[in-house]
């Protein structure tokens, strides 16, 4: 089964991930492992999990509950997190270079310092995030609910806001070049 992004140049062909439980990561992770790639976590229970600094790189996560993880840290890079709930997150500093957060519950999420240059955020629930220094170069926002987000800082260089609300959205110190904005802003 192809999980294949043609927008983002990458697929998560099942046949080359790798499926591991959740209990063997942490064990793992618990044992000074940091680097997993081509990891099949989709549907997994990640919720109140520590990985700091952990590499996911290119693996699926798909409707994955990380509610609450921490993630500081972590490269997350090409990852596919479509659907998945990282409701309270912490992401500060983290990677998520490419990632795939179409329809992802990131209410709550703090990104400070993270860079997501490309990533899809499509229709994403982005209500009270914190992007501040965030490098948000080229996201993908549309039809994202942003409510009560704060970008101060951040570089949304290229960035398409197009069907986004952005009535309660903190723009203070933002670098909106080349941002594809919605219609009457």
């Amino acid at each position: 089964m192809s999980l294949h992004h043609p927008d983002f140049g990458f697929s998560h062909d099942s046949e080359h991930l790798t499926p591991m439980a959740v209990a063997t990561l942490l064990a793992e992770y618990a044992d000074g492992r940091r680097q997993f790639h081509n990891l099949d976590l989709r549907e997994s229970n990640l919720a109140n999990t520590k990985l700091m600094m952990v590499n996911l790189e290119e693996s699926s996560l798909q409707r994955a509950n990380l509610t609450s993880a921490n993630l500081a840290g972590a490269n997350l890079n090409h990852v596919d997190l479509t659907s998945a709930n990282l409701t309270n997150a912490n992401l500060i500093a983290a990677d998520l270079v490419r990632a795939r957060l179409a329809s992802a519950n990131l209410n709550g999420a703090v990104f400070s310092g993270a860079n997501l240059s490309g990533a899809s955020m499509r229709k994403a629930n982005l209500t009270n995030c914190f992007f501040a220094g965030t490098t948000l170069t080229g996201v993908d926002f549309s039809g994202a609910i942003l409510s009560n987000v704060i970008l101060g800082g951040g570089n949304l260089r290229g960035a398409n806001r197009s069907e986004v609300d952005l009535s309660e959205v903190d723009l203070s110190d933002v670098d909106l070049t080349e941002t594809i904005l919605p219609e009457g802003l």
